[in-house]
């Protein structure tokens, strides 16, 4: 059974696609948002937050904290598989 990544169900797909992974940058990173920054709620930032308090490990919590700052500035993107977070790192253009 092969494993497939998908941001989006396609139309041919009857069962639902437990395996999307759809990458989020911060808010900030994106201009679309520039005028309604205040307007606008990060979920996924507010997930990982959530996230991080229930977690009760010290060295796990931090390098969570480190990703939340990461997130926010921009050097990595956020998705959700599994209930957990996975990141990877975004490079800008110039």
């Amino acid at each position: 059974m092969s494993r497939s990544k998908a941001t989006r169900n396609p139309t041919d797909i009857k069962d639902v696609v437990n395996d999307s992974t759809c990458f989020q940058l911060h808010k900030s990173q994106l201009s679309i948002f520039n005028d309604i920054q205040d307007k606008i709620i990060d979920y996924t930032e507010h997930k990982l937050l959530h996230y991080i308090e229930c977690i009760e490990d010290p060295q796990q919590r931090a390098v969570l904290m480190s990703l939340i700052d990461n997130y926010k500035n921009g050097t990595v993107a956020i998705a959700w598989k599994r209930s957990r977070p996975i990141w990877v790192n975004v490079t800008k253009d110039s």
